[in-house]
């Protein structure tokens, strides 16, 4: 199939991994790079969300890939690492992370001393490991081609002001994806490869737009003055700042954390 880009398409033919690509912030970035040229392959545990996403990219199913894996099981990310690798002729040229997110249920309080263990394990798991994985098993790829870019997706709650309620474990495992962030773009820095990360701030995914409409008006009036720009990010917002550090526009940037939180 052939598709006509843009002069400004900065992706064509390019293959993307994205997790956490059926929803939100993932769909919004696969949506952009597709759009640029971009080949991608989804991963996410929503297989049919996943397969509406592709029939929507520009080639469809033809040109893009859809991976349902667990990207918290290594078995599972090592098998979509490979899959990946067959499917594209053994090149991954942009890997973006995005699995994650916190917890919007009550604590029995809301201190990090009455938070329960296994409380602490999922949201740390659920926010760190992926990511861990996802760069452990391509790093290696990357290396070999000696070219690649990797975006992570971290969250202003790294910067240890988080406000919701029961987040100090997400809090900490973000602050874990900057510092592994860093950690990646230092061993990639001689092979070509960057590493950055993204920090958003509240950002209108369809899952924090159902939590903000239990929220009361005064509630919600409230924590928009705590945004200089007066508005919450979309996931296009966010998608705009993945997006820009998998570029060749960032290609000299390495091991940054940009915050897009609207100057919250």
């Amino acid at each position: 199939m052939v598709v006509n880009w843009s002069a400004r398409a900065r992706f064509v033919d390019q293959i993307v991994v994205l997790t956490a690509a059926a929803s939100g912030i993932g769909a919004a970035t696969a949506r952009k790079l597709a759009g640029e040229g971009g080949r991608i392959i989804a991963v996410d545990t929503n297989a049919a969300a996943l397969h509406s996403l592709l029939h929507e990219l520009p080639g469809g199913t033809e040109r893009h890939l859809a991976l349902v894996a667990n990207c918290l099981d290594e078995g599972e990310v090592r098998t979509a690492v490979a899959r990946a690798l067959a499917f594209a002729g053994g090149r991954i040229d942009v890997l973006i992370n995005g699995v994650g997110g916190s917890t919007l249920r009550p604590l029995p309080g809301d201190g990090l001393d009455l938070m329960p263990l296994e409380q602490w394990n999922e949201l740390v798991q659920f926010n760190l490991n992926g990511t861990f994985l996802l760069c452990k098993h391509v790093m290696p790829v990357m290396k070999a081609q000696r070219a690649g870019k990797i975006v992570n997706l971290a969250s202003i709650a790294a910067r240890g002001d988080e406000e919701r309620i029961g987040n100090g474990a997400y809090s900490a495992a973000k602050a874990g994806v900057v510092a592994l962030t860093r950690r990646v773009s230092r061993e990639l820095a001689s092979y070509g490869v960057t590493c950055n990360a993204v920090a958003p701030g509240g950002t209108l995914t369809p899952r924090l737009q159902q939590y903000y409409a239990t929220l009361s008006p005064q509630v919600q009036a409230e924590a928009l003055t705590r945004i200089p720009l007066g508005r919450r990010a979309t996931p296009e917002d966010q998608a705009n700042a993945i997006v820009f550090l998998a570029s060749c526009d960032a290609d000299f940037i390495t091991g940054v954390t940009l915050d897009v939180t609207g100057g919250q």
